[in-house]
């Protein structure tokens, strides 16, 4: 799976290893000198050791992964605490958070806004640090407070949602979603054009339910933040948006708020459902399940669509797919978006990034090695590959045949290392937790097991099965 940040990309390897590229003045690649990378280098060799990173995440200037164990590292920018080590220091190359920091729990999964980070912990709880001027930590306060540790967020443990475990977050600029295993969605912090999805524009500083009736009554499985704008995708592979419209990132047609969620109709998607989404700052991606076909829309400028142009000045409204022949006619299997550009991952493990690559001096999140200005502008408008080489030869880690309504092992890296190792030894998962997932897949074909027919899934029903 691959996060982009603002003019930076992380990818994880097949074999959890982590690969950075784009801009690093601010310590975001986590390599070991603030240095920008035009092509991609590895991450956190000596930091993380053993451990197998699942799962990253970036932000405008930060980022964190985490790992199967548990353990949470970050690095990057630090003001306002954001990497949640007790101080507002930057931190050059990664720097671990252990279980301990979130009461004993493993963080199962990570977002990054522009200033402040959010974790999900193993047990259900929630975790946040950074600035927390507008309440995206959801502790009910605002202001110009901020944590410079983790501190758990209101409302949201089990107890008080009759059992059910939030289980993937998402962070925009200011503020925060967060989805429940039961398909739940709460959101808080900064309210404006509507992109908390409460029906009005005003501040929420601790989290707040979105009525399960505003997604007809469907669960939601995965969410994503921009800037300003809130997508999720529901078990019926639909897919919902509000907030900011002002750059056509709804894909609703034209360029007005929603301050509820609404759907954009699977007609929009050649009939297909989506498998799942990503928000950039003014623009958004979507996978399709049937296909895996890749489709963008909102703000155009450096080719962050990948639709050969660069729309400098337009927007594009609805969504509009990207020809299947610049992604090698594979299927996407998982997008990213980050600030000016976009990444993509195909079934085969490759790595497609477009969008802003950079000028003179100045690196884009593209990772197209060394390439002339003119020849780094010509690939900017169009998906292309990074190449193999430079990621020592590795695939990216990614699901395979994974059905829309399974968004977890999306979330957590969505690959084998989840289990079907070696002796089919499941990876450190909390205990309930990897019962439900057993209970829904049986690993195949390593373990000689056969997928159970019609399991009731960790975040929804239906077929899955992981490779």
């Amino acid at each position: 799976m691959a996060a982009c940040g603002c003019d930076f990309t992380l990818a994880v390897m097949q074999d959890g290893s982590v690969f950075a590229w784009g801009r690093g003045a601010d310590a975001q690649l986590g390599l070991p000198a603030c240095e920008d990378r035009l092509a991609p280098a590895r991450v956190g060799a000596a930091e993380f050791g053993d451990a197998r990173i699942s799962f990253v995440a970036a932000g405008e200037f930060h980022a964190a992964a985490v790992a199967e164990s548990g353990d949470l590292w970050t690095w990057g920018r630090n003001s306002d605490g954001r990497l949640g080590h007790g101080d507002a220091e930057r931190r050059v190359r990664p720097v671990r958070l252990g279980t301990v920091a979130f009461g004993g729990a493993p963080v199962i999964n990570v977002a990054c806004g522009e200033y402040h980070t959010i974790a999900v912990a193993g047990d259900g709880g929630v975790w946040g640090c950074g600035y927390n001027g507008s309440g995206q930590l959801g502790l009910g306060d605002g202001g110009d407070l901020r944590r410079l540790v983790f501190t758990r967020v209101a409302r949201l443990d089990p107890e008080r949602l009759g059992g059910d475990k939030i289980v993937l977050a998402a962070a925009g600029e200011c503020h925060s979603v967060v989805v429940s295993a039961r398909g739940s969605v709460f959101s808080f912090g900064h309210g404006g054009y509507g992109c908390l999805g409460h029906g009005d524009e005003r501040d929420q500083k601790l989290p707040r339910q979105i009525a399960r009736e505003q997604f007809a009554g469907a669960n939601a499985l995965v969410a994503a933040a921009g800037f300003a704008h809130t997508v999720v995708v529901t078990a019926d592979a639909g897919l919902w948006v509000w907030g900011s419209g002002f750059r056509g990132q709804l894909g609703l047609g034209d360029s007005r708020n929603r301050v509820s969620p609404t759907r954009i109709s699977n007609a929009a998607f050649e009939g297909s459902g989506v498998l799942m989404a990503a928000c950039g700052f003014y623009h958004t991606l979507a996978v399709t399940e049937e296909d895996g076909g890749l489709w963008a829309w909102g703000f155009g400028q450096d080719g962050r669509l990948g639709l050969d142009d660069h729309r400098p000045h337009g927007h594009v409204l609805v969504p509009t797919r990207i020809a299947a022949r610049h992604l090698n006619n594979t299927k996407v299997v998982s997008a990213a978006a980050g600030d000016r550009h976009s990444v993509a991952v195909s079934e085969d493990g490759a790595i497609y990034t477009w969008g802003y690559g950079g000028e003179g001096d100045e690196p884009g999140g593209l990772g197209h090695s060394a390439l002339p200005d003119r020849d780094r502008a010509a690939v900017a408008g169009l998906p292309t590959r990074v190449g193999q080489a430079w990621l020592s030869g590795q695939r990216v880690g990614r699901y395979h045949t994974l059905a829309p309504d399974h968004a977890l092992a999306f979330a957590m890296g969505t690959h084998a290392r989840l289990g079907a190792g070696n002796g089919c030894a499941y990876s450190s998962m909390p205990t309930e937790l990897l019962k439900r997932v057993v209970e829904a897949c049986r690993w195949w074909p390593a373990c000689g097991a056969s997928k159970v027919p019609g399991a009731v899934r960790l975040m929804g029903g239906g077929r899955m099965r992981i490779v």
